[in-house]
């Protein structure tokens, strides 16, 4: 049976200041890698075609999952593999998880990463098969869909992010989820994963009313506990930050 392949998927944007830590180290890992940008005017096009990705230059759609989900439609992996300007993979991790994958393509895999400078972990879907059936949803801070009867590993490899280190970019940043999360609240009110997120953004803002406001309602929510236990008690980790 031939070895499965694996495709790098990015989505930048004014990242040139960060390829040389995210991109260049684990470009030669994958058997190919596909970055959409979505109007960098720093030359990052550029320097990711230097390091041998396939660029698809494409207008800021004000959805992250839209733009992710053309990162997939150009890739040609058989399993895909995402991160961020502001992501970093090792090479040998790039390894570990090829030696994991599964032949049948219904199993996703599950990365540790890690904030850097803060040191929090949190496990996320960093893997999974390339079928029409795998794709993004959530205009930020979107999620990764799947059937349900896939299998889920959790690989021992950890994924840096450092995109919140400056308190002037991680504001930036802040601001830019802030209006897209409000769109989306309003446009899935029976979906309590937004408000969740929204709740969490206005904290970080340091808007602890309304934070609080946002924290209340995803926690009343009637599925809040059922459709994400672990979300459900970091929600309530987050409202006692509000409270103190």
């Amino acid at each position: 049976m031939p070895a499965l392949t694996l495709s790098l998927c990015m989505i930048l944007r004014d990242e040139a200041p960060n390829l040389g830590r995210s991109l260049e180290p684990a470009a030669q890992a994958f058997d190919e890698v596909v970055v959409v940008d979505t109007g960098s005017m720093d030359g990052t096009q550029d320097q990711a075609r230097a390091l041998g990705a396939r660029v698809i230059d494409i207008p800021w759609p004000h959805d992250f999952a839209q733009a992710r989900n053309v990162s997939i439609d150009h890739a040609q992996g058989d399993y895909i593999l995402w991160l961020d300007g502001d992501n970093q993979i090792r090479p040998e991790a790039v390894d570990r998880i090829r030696k994991a994958l599964d032949p049948d393509r219904r199993t996703v895999y599950w990365c540790v990463e890690v904030v850097v400078p803060q040191g929090e972990r949190l496990v996320q879907k960093r893997v999974f098969p390339r079928r029409p059936d795998v794709f993004f949803k959530g205009k930020v801070h979107e999620q990764l869909m799947h059937p349900r009867d896939f299998a889920s590993v959790v690989v021992p490899v950890e994924i840096l992010h450092w995109g919140y280190q400056h308190p002037a970019e991680a504001r930036k940043k802040g601001l830019r989820n802030l209006d897209l999360l409000t769109a989306l609240v309003r446009e899935s009110q029976d979906d309590p994963y937004p408000m969740y997120q929204l709740g969490r953004t206005l904290l970080n803002l340091r808007r602890f009313k309304d934070a609080q406001t946002w924290l209340d309602r995803f926690l009343r929510h009637p599925r809040s506990a059922e459709l994400n236990p672990p979300l459900f008690l970091h929600g309530h980790l987050l409202l006692a930050d509000v409270l103190l």
